[in-house]
């Protein structure tokens, strides 16, 4: 039976549009997917819209659209970008589902039933913006006015309201990240958590409001709707049940892993592990953090008019440069700068200058050689071509260990680093002197290596170069879900008399504007 594989990115905030932000964690959860895919296990990826709220009821009312109406919009926004992107998920998940309310409603029940919720008098700094309350340690204030870390101004709150008795977990919460160190990625999270949060002021959670309507009504008391953090988190768990995985993907035997950027760690990290707890459902295996994506100038924001639009940046570059920039030179562990510059160097050198170079030399050095012709293949004792294979087996072997490690970054750069392996390989073997020279049984296992090698880079890259793959897999005549990475020197014999087909250019050398 092959392992299971659960990924999901956050379910955004149904308030705007997507931006770079959004797409950047959605292609990093799509990429590891895709990967996981590849070497045999089944996956389930989640993406989707939180979509209740106050926020949504008061943008949907300066909008002139009814909640359900803007909600229904920027949900077809989202899935039209994922579509431009080459997002290739299972569900997209809304927390409008019938489905979903119904799940949520039960598991209040369940909470209060197990005297884990009370009604009490909620009064607090709350951001409408970031749907959360804000404690005093966090509070900025300015001109008389009080902001969060945002630069969000904060409402005062006095309303009844239900609370969950999280402050019972405190102690266990702590222990929990304690003993299980590779839960939170980067473990420098942790300390922010527990520094910020749980050592902080950690009161039991407010869970429902009254003062708007637009939310899950909660039965025993519908004048309540549920707050928007407990009704989202939620959907992680309940778009399995509706898609009947549940019993398949949340268990003991599937990794469960959460993708989402680091302002949001906070509910994901403490309190949605809770909930959990307090259900006695299982846990994520692992919640990966990763840091904002800024500009030279610093954090994007609509107000300082730096916002980047992904459909601009496909429309200029394309799915792949896209793609690729953001899983290469983007990372997990802190703040990226993103740059239109830096996305052209990085796919001048990285996918024209390598990536399509080695499929182009492969291609024609075969039509050149052999007529397009995959020679019969034969050992040879020529040292070079000894080395290559010892350094074939060492790139094979860290496949599974990359892609497990869960950190895309690495896996492209141990691709770029075997690409300058094979430029090097044939720099130094210099097929055209053999060829020349007419040593037919060296330059045969040449380029049987090569082209095997080529097949390499190709399959693992398939899950970031979308649409290249197909243009790279049709050249090198080669099907990427017959190829066996782990028994790769298969294909030495399986590709013999095959017919490579002449090379087209994959990807064009962008020129900088001046």
């Amino acid at each position: 039976m092959n392992k299971k594989f659960y990924i999901t990115t956050p379910i955004y905030y149904s308030s705007g549009k997507p931006h770079i932000g959004h797409a950047y964690t959605t292609i990093m959860a799509d990429c590891l997917s895709k990967y996981k895919k590849l070497i045999g296990y089944d996956t389930f990826f989640l993406t989707g819209m939180d979509e209740h709220g106050q926020k949504i009821e008061e943008t949907a009312k300066k909008n002139n659209l009814s909640p359900q109406e803007m909600i229904d919009k920027n949900a077809m926004i989202f899935q039209d970008l994922w579509k431009k992107l080459d997002i290739n998920y299972d569900i997209f998940m809304r927390t409008s589902f019938d489905e979903h309310k119904k799940f949520v409603q039960e598991k209040f029940t369940e909470l209060l039933n197990k005297k884990y919720i009370y009604l009490g008098e909620w009064k607090s700094k709350y951001c409408v913006s970031c749907e959360e309350n804000i404690n005093s340690s966090e509070v900025v204030k300015k001109d008389n006015k009080f902001y969060c870390q945002f630069g969000h101004e904060l409402i005062d709150k006095n309303e009844e309201s239900y609370f969950l008795k999280v402050s019972l977990f405190k102690d266990w919460i702590k222990d929990f990240f304690k003993n299980k160190k590779d839960f939170i990625v980067p473990q420098s999270r942790v300390n922010e958590l527990v520094n910020n949060f749980i050592d902080n002021d950690f009161s039991d959670l407010s869970i429902s409001r009254i003062s708007f309507d637009w939310g899950i009504k909660i039965n025993e008391n519908p004048k309540h709707v549920v707050y928007v953090w407990l009704d989202a988190l939620f959907n992680y768990v309940s778009a399995l049940k509706m898609k009947n995985k549940f019993d398949e993907f949340w268990s003991d035997k599937s990794e469960k892993v959460h993708l989402l950027s680091k302002e949001i760690t906070r509910f994901h990290c403490i309190y949605w592990p809770i909930f959990l707890k307090m259900l006695d459902l299982e846990l994520p295996n692992k919640i990966i953090s990763h840091g904002w994506i800024i500009t030279k100038t610093g954090k994007m924001s609509k107000s300082l008019g730096n916002v980047i639009d992904p459909i601009e940046l496909i429309s200029e570059f394309g799915t792949d440069a896209v793609r690729y920039y953001f899983m290469k030179d983007l990372s997990i562990e802190k703040d990226s700068i993103f740059d239109k510059d830096l996305l052209i160097s990085c796919y001048n050198s990285d996918l024209a200058n390598n990536y399509g170079n080695i499929v182009s030399r492969v291609s024609g050095m075969i039509q050149k050689y052999r007529d397009g012709i995959i020679p019969k293949f034969k050992k040879t004792k020529n040292k070079l071509n000894i080395d290559f294979y010892k350094r074939i087996n060492e790139f094979v072997s860290k496949v599974e260990q990359c892609i497990n490690s869960l950190n895309v970054n690495i896996i492209v750069n141990h691709v770029l680093n075997f690409e300058n392996d094979i430029n090097l390989f044939i720099e130094n073997f210099k097929p055209w002197n053999l060829f020349k020279d007419g040593n037919k049984e060296e330059l045969n296992e040449f380029l049987n290596l090569i082209n095997v090698a080529a097949k390499l880079v190709v399959w693992y890259l398939s899950p970031i170069l979308t649409n290249a793959t197909k243009i790279a897999c049709d050249v090198l005549n080669f099907d990427l879900n017959k190829f066996n990475y782990k028994k790769w020197e298969n294909s030495l014999k399986e590709d013999e008399n095959k017919k490579i087909n002449p090379n087209v250019i994959i990807f064009e050398r962008i020129k900088n504007k001046e």
